[in-house]
């Protein structure tokens, strides 16, 4: 058996890609626009998608904040059991 083959990593990152590569998707959608409100629609989709993912890792790095606090309070607890015995 041979070397297992290599993920395509563009697969992996069409989902989050720049809508920039959407402008023909976009311009399928709304029917023909002029270039300029073209390019103001997609900076605009690109914009709130990086608004999406900024606001997504704002909620995770404040969980991760909350679940150290949580953790070292259950160290603390614990370390107080063992010095109880």
């Amino acid at each position: 058996m041979g070397p297992l083959p290599r993920p395509i990593r563009s697969d992996r990152t069409r989902p989050r890609r720049p809508p920039r590569q959407m402008g023909r998707r976009i311009t399928a959608a709304l029917g023909e626009l002029p270039p300029d409100e073209l390019e103001r629609r997609i900076d605009d989709k690109q914009r709130a998608a990086m608004l999406r993912m900024t606001l997504a890792s704002k909620v995770a790095r404040r969980k991760a904040r909350e679940n150290v606090v949580v953790a070292e309070a259950a160290e603390a607890e614990l370390a107080n059991l063992g010095d109880a015995s």
